[in-house]
């Protein structure tokens, strides 16, 4: 069942995931918050939502993950009837209040963008060996990208985010 944007409540805040092509399933929060709408992103039908507001993803390709990126880095047009988001991805189940309350924490304090710091690895060139290391090449060419990022000088240490986890204020 798809949801129609125009008869939503007027929550100021979205808990949301994507799920293309069926590559991940549907997690139930074990914690529920009144202030949040709960929204997945999909290309597929989902039977069994339970809490979650499905909504199709308005991007074609034939490019599955390519398709997934599109809501999580459109998040103000895609949400735009919300102050604030946040982004999981759809393998993370919220198990935790403190979730909720460090995101209406970042709204109001007035910060826009909050990630989390990638636990195993500190820079992009790291990043890149290591997809290239597991396979995980997808349609584009990373070593392009390396050299790119080399020849215009992009610096190793800049940090590096996990990115299954996103906050933003819209």
């Amino acid at each position: 069942m798809l949801v129609d944007k125009n008869n939503m409540t007027n929550k100021p805040y979205a808990i949301f995931t994507v799920i293309v092509g069926n590559y991940d399933t549907v997690k139930q929060p074990a914690v529920i918050d009144d202030r949040f709408d709960y929204i997945i992103f999909s290309d597929v039908p989902i039977v069994d939502s339970g809490i979650w507001q499905v909504r199709l993803v308005d991007y074609e390709s034939k490019k599955q993950w390519l398709k997934a990126r599109y809501p999580r880095l459109n998040t103000g047009l895609v949400l735009s009837e919300y102050d604030a988001s946040l982004y999981i991805d759809g393998n993370i189940q919220i198990t935790s209040q403190y979730v909720y309350d460090r995101c209406v924490e970042l709204a109001d304090s007035g910060i826009e963008w909050a990630g989390i710091n990638h636990q195993g690895r500190k820079g992009i060139y790291s990043e890149i060996n290591a997809i290239i290391g597991l396979g995980w090449v997808h349609d584009y060419d990373v070593l392009d990208w390396y050299c790119y990022m080399r020849k215009d000088g992009f610096p190793d240490n800049m940090g590096l985010y996990e990115n299954n986890i996103i906050f933003r204020k819209h």
